[in-house]
């Protein structure tokens, strides 16, 4: 039996119980409508891709235009341009509530990955913005690619090394932590909270998995 110690009529309580419960919780779960979904496209741009979304409701990604391929931020219904000077490519990925955001650029050399803060405590977001190149100091590393950022302004991403082997990151206070799921041929570490769990993906024998750290 289910329930050894309880009576027929127990029984029949306690699944009426759990049947209230279950119903509840489908209730109070709001489902997907259309009617919420709001359409995010740049002005002007052939296409518009949303990466990241911090908790005050601003959101980053890129689109593309007839100049290239741009990184922007949309806030309050206005939409900057993020360029990083200099790249043929930017891509936003991650902004936390601070409003610091991580992407990545291409440039003459390679792929980078990049901070972009507020500069100081008055003007603009990007008026006063710096932009800091985050590239793993691995040697042999080609590329590097931002993907996710929390508030404490640590960064995870993926690096190629020399052998073009795909390896995840951490960079917390200026220090790179290279991140490998053991067994693994590639690992891509692609989110991470307050509290330092990471979030991403990995390759191995068996296929394509998720993992947290």
């Amino acid at each position: 039996m289910l329930f050894p110690s309880l009576s027929f009529r127990s029984v029949r309580v306690v699944t009426a119980v759990l049947v209230m419960l279950v119903l509840a919780v489908t209730l109070s779960t709001p489902a997907f409508s259309a009617s919420s979904v709001t359409t995010i496209d740049v002005p002007g741009a052939s296409s518009t891709i949303a990466r990241g979304i911090n908790g005050r409701g601003h959101i980053v990604g890129a689109y593309t235009d007839a100049t290239g391929t741009h990184g922007f931020l949309f806030s309050k219904g206005v939409f900057t341009t993020i360029d990083v000077p200099g790249a043929s490519f930017t891509n936003a990925r991650g902004v936390n509530n601070g409003g610091q955001i991580s992407g990545t650029y291409d440039d003459t050399t390679s792929t980078h990955g990049y901070l972009f803060s507020k500069g100081g405590t008055h003007g603009f977001l990007y008026s006063k913005g710096v932009f800091t190149t985050i590239d793993v100091n691995v040697p042999g590393a080609s590329s590097t690619i931002a993907l996710g950022i929390n508030d404490l302004s640590q960064i995870v991403g993926v690096y190629e090394d020399a052998t073009s082997t795909t390896h995840g990151f951490l960079y917390s206070k200026g220090v790179f932590t290279t991140i490998d799921v053991p067994g693994a041929s590639f690992t891509q570490a692609q989110g991470i909270n307050d509290l330092g769990r990471i979030v991403g993906a990995y390759i191995n024998a068996t296929g394509t998995h998720g993992f947290e750290q």
